[in-house]
């Protein structure tokens, strides 16, 4: 997929990417802004649909727009740049009086707190930057903390491997039976994650019959498994890399926002995996 990043300036640059999170990273180089210089991003959507991305701090800003081409365009230099019109905003002045007195400035709640908490967006972009530079196991961490906060499940693990190995291997693990479940074995096929690994698909399970026989890494760790989340680690050639299962998330069912926030980071870490 290919968006459009566009900075408050006019200069825009286009990136084929997986989502416009990972693009607007992949867009900073372009910028001339180092990573380190993002200190807090604020994310919303403008009312044309496109991201609008404000890094209030640095004082800069752009909004990232979805397009859909049949030609891959990417940036390689600052020559390459589009320069976009400056929009120039006319107001009508018929009404003005130079007379009039000035409005009077309003103060901002002091009761206001700041924001401590990243958001889920701020978390992703910052996995998407720094997943790279990450161990193996370090990475599937990172990435399965992100998952498991933004769903609020009881407990989650990563399983890493390819078809070029006799199985997969459970190298991160969160929630009851953790240290037990670690460097686990799934077999291909075995279970929801096996299933999962070999579909490269998504599966949600809700209100699983606690009589069912449970043959997956956490099945045994006395889990009542109320739902149930596994999504693939596909990385852009297609090939699978392993799975990301969460369970129960606290009082509801796992929703499609859920299954999103997984999906894009799932694909962080399945295409930080295949550049190594």
């Amino acid at each position: 997929m290919e968006f459009t990043i566009t900075a408050l300036n006019g200069d825009s640059v286009r990136v084929e990417s997986d989502n416009w999170l990972i693009a607007m990273g992949k867009a900073l180089g372009f910028f001339d802004v180092e990573p380190d210089a993002v200190v807090r991003l604020q994310c919303s959507r403008a009312e044309d649909g496109s991201m609008e991305v404000r890094e209030e701090v640095a004082g800069l800003g752009w909004y990232v727009r979805a397009v859909e081409s049949a030609v891959s365009v990417s940036a390689s230099s600052r020559s390459q740049k589009e320069q976009w019109a400056p929009i120039h905003v006319h107001k009508h002045r018929d009404d003005f009086d130079p007379d009039a007195p000035a409005p009077d400035l309003s103060m901002p709640d002091p009761t206001l707190q700041p924001q401590d908490a990243e958001t889920i967006a701020e978390r992703l972009f910052d996995l998407s930057m720094e997943i790279d530079a990450m161990g193996e196991e370090q990475a599937a961490d990172a990435a399965l903390d992100i998952a498991r906060g933004a769903t609020a499940a009881e407990s989650a693990v990563v399983a890493l491997g390819t078809l070029d190995q006799p199985h997969l291997r459970v190298v991160a693990a969160r929630g009851t039976g953790a240290a037990r479940i670690f460097g686990r074995s799934v077999n291909f096929g075995e279970g929801l994650v096996g299933m999962c690994f070999d579909m490269s698909d998504v599966i949600v399970v809700h209100d699983v019959d606690a009589g069912t026989p449970h043959v997956d890494p956490l099945g045994d760790e006395g889990h009542a498994s109320l739902s149930v989340l596994c999504v693939p680690l596909v990385d852009e050639d297609f090939t699978a890399r392993g799975v990301i299962q969460l369970l129960n998330p606290s009082s509801r069912p796992f929703l499609q926002s859920d299954v999103d926030v997984v999906q894009t980071v799932a694909k962080a870490l399945a295409q930080s995996l295949s550049n190594r």
